[in-house]
């Protein structure tokens, strides 16, 4: 089945899969030690909030973060009221975790995160005068995506909009468990036209997905744009500008979206 986030109740979920228009990235809160972190990341991917955002801040070797600037507009985000700092619960800002961003007060971090590309001690919990940055996860899937976020060009000024290598958020996933044995193929649309699969089990319009075990081979995806529209291309785990697109089930889970622009008037 799909992940339905709206099924948990007051629980936090640990797993969420971050799809980004380059990929996924897979990561694990850690709900005890990190309660009121953990929480405040579901409550944002709960309502949406982190769809269409960027990752603004990519610093080769250092970190990516995201989860606070609109993808359109490129102005911050009104966020829910911010958060006590739990930087002193003995998690650490290596290589790989998942931390909170904030200013230079200690309880201020609302809805933007990084992913620490390396181990950056100097980040963590010292002393009252050093409080850190609260680290709530870590990634167990995507490392290579998180590094080939982390190894474009460098931004870190306003507006983002410009760029051209732009990653941003299209949708985050949650789950209580880590799947071992299926794979889950999620698909967004973007524009008009619609998505079929071989073996048969896909036909979805704006959003679909399927499961399938993994030992079950390839799924092969094609796009089908509606009349006065063109597919334009792949997203997320499927890249590429084929309408046909052949996926490994062993692989895992995969999040991708398909793109079809309207056509241009003749004159």
């Amino acid at each position: 089945m799909a992940f339905q986030i709206d099924s948990f109740g007051d629980a936090t979920p640990p797993i969420y899969e971050i799809q980004t228009n380059l990929g996924t990235i897979t990561v694990l809160l850690d709900t005890e030690n990190a309660p009121i972190t953990s929480t405040n990341f579901f409550n944002y991917v709960k309502k949406g909030f982190y769809t269409n955002t960027l990752f603004h801040r990519t610093i080769k070797n250092f970190v990516i973060q995201g989860g606070g600037f609109d993808r359109i507009s490129g102005q911050q985000k009104t966020t829910d009221p911010a958060i006590i700092n739990e930087a002193n619960n003995g998690l650490k800002n290596v290589a790989g975790s998942l931390a909170m961003a904030r200013t230079n007060d200690p309880n201020s971090a609302t809805s933007q995160f990084f992913i620490n590309l390396s181990t950056n001690s100097f980040l963590d919990y010292k002393d009252a005068q050093s409080p850190g940055y609260a680290v709530f996860g870590h990634v167990i899937e995507g490392s290579a995506m998180m590094n080939k976020i982390g190894n474009l060009s460098t931004y870190n000024e306003f507006p983002f909009t410009t760029s051209a290598q732009l990653v941003y958020i299209e949708k985050i996933y949650t789950s209580t468990v880590a799947d071992s044995d299926v794979s889950k193929t999620r698909i967004l649309i973007n524009g008009l036209g619609t998505v079929t699969s071989l073996p048969a089990g896909i036909n979805c319009g704006k959003k679909c997905y399927s499961a399938l075990a993994k030992n079950k081979g390839n799924l092969t995806l094609k796009a089908n744009a509606n009349a006065g529209y063109t597919f334009s291309g792949w997203q997320g785990d499927c890249q590429g500008g084929n309408t046909t697109i052949t996926l490994i089930l062993s692989n895992g889970n995969h999040n991708c979206t398909a793109t079809f622009l309207k056509d241009l008037a003749e004159f």
